[in-house]
């Protein structure tokens, strides 16, 4: 068994120290952000004494909850009253004056009062000793809120000890409860407590008969108690001073009370339990600390102290001794949901549940694992083979498809092959292209189907003026003298619709505009042609101004000829010729040759044969043989 139980530390141990880097990483992380950044001096002022139990408990809820914080930057300065031994104005005044001279030169960021004298002695002597630092308070009991009404930097949590509760949890347990006895003593907190209980008493059944012990001696208290029916319970609050002055530590009277008591203690402060009280809803001086430290802590870190509400609900716990619920038979099983039960003795079950509930836990899905495993072991074997049988299949078919698969590559690559060749050609046939339509002494222009210039080579340039940066992107009626354009619209929408019929070409003459303003005859080459849905449109544009030119003295020429056969038609019909020798008079009576007075009066020439008759009449001998 100490065997077990020590395996059983171990594992608990080991896990602690795997997972405490990780925790401490993330607690760093978590308060990085909050990390002060000067040291803040703070007073923890005390109203009783070292020692005593609820003031110790608090302290260490203040020190737990700053440790916590990781913020090392807050240095604590811890003032003890001791107001249980003494507590009178004269005694006030005397801290005054030793806190002011102590404190002189100390500059404090903020502090915490605990319980109702430090509370009391704050809101009389703070502006005096502290000027205007924020105190936070703790361990108040019944505080209300015009307790703090002209006081707007305290804030804190309320202490509250709730009867009702701990009335309801007796009657809870112990159904047949017939008669309670309950102690309170005759101090501060005492008569407030006296007060609540005339108010939650007459709650309850008349049947219940309720013992109020108040001025009353210890012994009187100890011969009650140890009186009591087995329907009885004792319902302890606090007894610090009896009827007779006698002071008694908090551990001290209800350690002598359940000496004497034969039925179940109920008390209202955590600081009864482990000295004879069962337990209850119990009020925490530790918690008070904690609740107190955290308010502290957003008033260092930037939050204003007078915005921060006062906590009222006080934080109280079901809390239970072990000890004594096996003493008067009490289940931890008819307790409250959620309540702390101490000094529990050690259980390898109840310490360890939840490790042995997941040691079983991964037994059975081990368990599980192996007859899966078992079971998947089968079917794979039968798998096998018909991964077997299937692999010899598909090596077959492999085989076959690789043959397949050759012979589709080899005609990839002529095919492939024969695209790299006409890419080739067609890159080499683009390059020409261009060559030839940059040298082209001609216009080539190209237009989108909205009539927008896309390209522009030299010839353009050098004919038109513009650079093929100022005419990319506009339109090709730009080109045209502005009376042209409205023209020019309605034969492009013309040559659109033939094109979309039978993308056939057109040639025209029009009349361009020059850079310079200048309006020049041209001819275009229209032709088309479309990418997808996209259609585009290439002019080959001519400057015929040379030729219009020649035209035109051409004309003046036929023109003159024209004149001058119609002189010579009307020479012809009044020259006198001579029958003979056919010389022909002039209008000086001279005889010329009939083809020197044509030459002077017209632009004709003569060339000189001699026909078939002449030969024969001038070369007789050279047609006798023929004869």
């Amino acid at each position: 068994m100490k065997c077990s139980v020590s395996y059983m530390r171990f594992i608990v141990r080991l896990a602690f120290l795997l997972f405490l880097p990780v925790f401490l990483y993330l607690s760093f992380h978590s308060v990085a952000a909050y990390e002060l950044k000067d040291t803040r001096h703070v007073l923890v002022l005390h109203s009783y004494h070292q020692g005593y139990k609820w003031t110790d408990d608090i302290m260490a809820g203040i020190v737990e909850t700053f440790r916590q914080a990781g913020d090392g930057k807050i240095k604590l300065y811890v003032e003890y009253m001791g107001t249980k031994q003494i507590l009178d104005e004269q005694y006030y005044r005397q801290l005054k004056e030793l806190y002011k001279h102590k404190y002189r030169n100390t500059a404090f960021d903020l502090i915490i009062a605990s319980d109702d004298n430090a509370f009391n002695f704050l809101r009389t002597y703070r502006k005096e000793l502290f000027s205007a630092i924020p105190v936070v308070f703790c361990g108040v009991n019944f505080f209300q809120a015009s307790d703090l009404e002209g006081y707007p930097l305290f804030t804190g949590v309320s202490e509250d000890v709730d009867l009702k509760k701990g009335f309801d949890l007796v009657f809870e347990l112990h159904p047949a409860t017939t008669e309670i006895v309950v102690v309170v003593d005759s101090t501060t907190t005492g008569r407030k407590i006296y007060e609540k209980l005339l108010e939650v008493l007459p709650l309850y059944s008349r049947d219940i008969t309720f013992i109020l012990m108040r001025d009353n001696t210890m012994s009187q208290i100890q011969e009650k108690v140890s009186g009591l029916p087995d329907t009885g319970v004792v319902f302890y609050t606090l007894f610090f001073r009896d009827a007779e002055g006698t002071f008694s530590e908090y551990d001290e009277s209800i350690s002598q009370i359940a000496a004497h008591s034969t039925v179940p203690i109920y008390g209202v402060w955590d600081f009864s339990l482990g000295y004879g009280i069962v337990g209850g809803m119990l009020t925490s001086g530790y918690y008070q600390g904690v609740t107190a430290a955290g308010l502290a802590l957003r008033i260092l870190h930037g939050e204003n102290a007078a915005e921060i509400p006062v906590v009222m609900k006080s934080p109280n716990r079901y809390m239970f001794d072990y000890r004594r619920l096996m003493q008067f038979n009490i289940s931890p099983a008819d307790l409250p949901k959620g309540s702390l039960v101490l000094n529990r003795p050690f259980s390898i079950l109840a310490e360890y549940k939840k490790a042995i509930m997941g040691i079983i836990a991964g037994f059975v899905v081990l368990v599980g694992v192996i007859l899966t495993l078992t079971r998947t072991i089968a079917t794979r074997k039968k798998a096998e083979m018909a991964l077997t049988a299937a692999r010899d299949s598909l090596e077959a078919t492999v085989h076959e498809r690789t043959g397949q698969l050759t012979i589709v590559n080899d005609q990839l690559k002529a095919e492939l092959s024969d695209r790299k060749k006409i890419e080739t050609a067609l890159r080499k046939s683009e390059e020409r292209f261009r060559a030839i339509a940059e040298s082209s002494p001609d216009a080539i222009i190209t237009a989108d189907s909205r009539n927008n210039i896309i390209y522009w080579n030299k010839g353009a340039e050098r004919i038109f003026g513009y650079r093929v940066d100022e005419v990319i992107g506009k339109p090709a009626e730009s080109l045209l003298p502005e009376e042209y354009r409205p023209k020019n619209r309605e034969l492009f929408l013309d040559f659109m619709q033939n094109v979309a019929r039978d993308f056939s070409g057109k040639t025209i003459e029009a009349h361009g505009v020059r850079k310079d303003g200048s309006v020049f005859p041209l001819e275009q080459s229209l032709a088309s042609w479309h990418i997808e849905n996209d259609w585009f449109f290439t002019s080959i544009t001519r400057d015929i101004s040379d030729r219009r030119q020649s035209e035109e003295e051409r004309e003046d020429l036929i023109e003159k000829l024209q004149e001058a056969l119609s002189e010579v038609k009307t020479l012809s019909g009044l020259l006198p010729i001579c029958s003979a020798c056919k010389k022909v008079r002039d209008d000086r009576g001279y005889w010329t040759q009939i083809e020197a007075y044509i030459r002077k009066h017209s632009d004709a020439e003569f060339t000189h044969g001699i026909c078939p008759e002449c030969k024969k009449k001038l070369y007789p001998h050279l047609f006798k043989d023929s004869e």
